[in-house]
């Protein structure tokens, strides 16, 4: 039988992982993080459109990537993607952080050319 979460079991669950999310941006970056409005790093509310770690000034500059958060054990790939792309800030490459039990730490999805772009490539001489 399969136990269905209720949609505030749902939510929580996702607002934990966006709060994670900020929390390993900011250890990365020594940048604190939070609610308060001169944070750099903030998780976007609940039920809010648009990214789900909300990036500011050097935060931004450390980070330049738009991120939407999944944390479930059903995950829908395209309808995924279709939203980071949606949400993704011009010139910046979406990427999906998405968390499930199975998983003994969380995944990160992207685009081919955004993971090319992040490799130091050896010249060859």
């Amino acid at each position: 039988m399969e136990i269905r979460l209720k949609p505030q079991s749902c939510k929580a669950k996702g607002r934990r992982l966006q709060q994670w999310l900020c929390e390993q941006l900011s250890r990365i970056s020594g940048i604190p993080w939070g609610p308060e409005d001169d944070k750099l790093i903030q998780s976007r509310p609940m039920a809010q459109r648009g990214v789900d770690a909300v990036l500011r000034g050097e935060a931004a500059v450390w980070f330049p990537f738009s991120f939407e958060c999944k944390s479930g054990e059903s995950f829908q790939l395209v309808a995924s993607i279709e939203q980071a792309r949606e949400n993704a800030k011009i010139g910046r490459p979406w990427v999906i952080v998405h968390r499930r039990q199975a998983f003994a730490e969380p995944m990160v999805m992207m685009d081919w050319s955004t993971f090319e772009n992040l490799l130091d490539k050896p010249k060859i001489t």
